[in-house]
């Protein structure tokens, strides 16, 4: 489940999503069924990984 929290936190933020929206909310929920459910991971456009020093 941390693992998830840990995507959808990286998905608000880089798709700038407001929860108050019904439509970014729905998003949020395929992402997750998908994520929890059907073992896919979350792709996150323009996200690049910090370098590990």
């Amino acid at each position: 489940m941390a693992q998830w929290q840990h995507k959808q936190t990286m998905l608000i933020n880089e798709k700038k999503l407001n929860m108050m929206n019904a439509e970014h909310r729905k998003l949020l929920e395929q992402e997750m069924v998908s994520f929890l459910f059907e073992g896919k991971d979350v792709h996150i456009e323009g996200y690049t990984p910090e370098d590990k020093k």
